[in-house]
């Protein structure tokens, strides 16, 4: 099983799936559309401009289904991150962990479903390609199309880890502001207003406001922010008239995204304009509720160490599903550096949850939803 995942997601790393490249997108989702008619699993196409997505199935005799979600777009990365590396029991390459190798993991679970007796529920995977731009043409979009998913429970291996369950995600706001300002000499200060000043003290009101604290933040479940970028000035001796500032918000339950908006909205409005502004939002789910719980108590027996529920600080596609009411919960394996230079998964952990999830979903009744 570990040389069939190893060849499976080399094969997937070498699509250049980026968001500049949307043909790239399209042919990495042709490839799995082929795998898995090659492995006699139905699939449905849902096209798009940009980024396209693909539904498999394998219908169980539950009546019941499960939405698997994973995505196969990628961050940006040199040539050579798109060529995998086997070290040891990690391999190397972008997308590895975030998410084409869970997408593998879950493309080899649907193999194994489909040769076992039928008595499990009706099981479905979701590949997207935009899911690093805010899944809003792929999950966002399907999830509101009728008799299409349909879940009575929804599984994403894009967060957490081998030891841990996410039930819950911070929601984000991405701001990108433009802040005015009147030029002067260098020299001569007071005969100006510099615009780099005013971004700073916006930034700073808005930490007031969300009561962020940079000392006492770190892997805590609060509301952080975070400046990406600043651009402004044309010469050192000239006060600069205006300056743009890139700034992620991420918020939990203690902040009312509506009326923070408000409060960003009004204080720019008088010394600046918003240039664009997206809206994430939250995401929870009961982390006792009944199939989350099995899920919990079938993975324990396959990792070492206790599996415990905890928070993801990043955002994924579960937030879309947040107005269906059923369980969401994401958890992957070992792994690390997602969208860094050198990112891994550790192939001895793809093993323990294919064979994990493959245990899960195939003693799945009716009765344990």
């Amino acid at each position: 099983m570990k040389q069939e995942f190893v060849d499976l997601v080399d094969k997937l790393v070498a699509f250049r799936s980026v968001a500049s490249q949307p043909s790239e997108k399209r042919l990495v989702l042709e490839f799995a559309e082929k795998w898995f008619k090659e492995n006699n699993i139905t699939t449905k196409w849902f096209d798009s401009k940009n980024s396209p997505s693909l539904l498999a199935t394998v219908k169980g005799l539950e009546k019941k289904t499960v939405v698997l979600v994973a995505h196969l777009d990628v961050v940006p990365a040199p040539d050579k991150m798109f060529i995998t590396r086997v070290e040891g029991d990690k391999i190397f390459g972008r997308g590895v962990l975030d998410n084409k190798g869970c997408a593998a993991i879950l493309m080899l679970v649907l193999k194994r479903l489909k040769k076992i007796d039928q008595k499990h529920p009706t099981v479905k995977l979701l590949l997207t390609t935009d899911e690093e731009e805010g899944g809003f043409e792929g999950v966002g979009k399907i999830i509101k199309m009728k008799n299409i998913l349909k879940p009575d429970a929804v599984f994403i291996p894009d967060g957490g880890g081998e030891n841990l369950i996410v039930t819950k995600e911070k929601g984000a706001i991405h701001l990108l502001a433009d802040f005015r300002g009147k030029a002067a000499h260098g020299s001569r200060p007071w005969e100006g207003v510099n615009a780099l000043d005013r971004g700073w003290e916006f930034l700073n009101a808005l930490k007031k406001e969300i009561n962020y604290n940079e000392k006492t933040i770190k892997n805590k479940w609060k509301s952080t922010i975070s400046l990406g970028r600043v651009e402004g000035g044309e010469a050192i001796n000239q006060v600069p008239d205006l300056a743009e500032f890139g700034i992620d918000i991420r918020f939990t339950e203690e902040v009312d995204p509506v009326e923070l908006l408000k409060f960003i909205k009004k204080k720019i409005k008088k010394i600046g304009r918003i240039k664009k502004i997206i809206l994430v939002d939250r995401f929870q789910s009961d982390e006792k509720d009944k199939i989350i719980m099995l899920y919990q108590k079938t993975v324990n027996n396959y990792f070492k160490g206790r599996v415990n529920f905890g928070f993801g600080h990043g955002a994924s596609d579960a937030r879309h599903f947040n107005n269906l009411g059923v369980p969401v919960w994401l958890h992957y394996p070992k792994g690390g550096e997602h969208h860094g230079d050198n990112e891994w998964i550790s192939i001895d952990s793809v093993e323990k949850m294919i064979y994990a999830l493959v245990d899960f979903f195939s003693n799945l009744r009716k009765s344990d939803f």
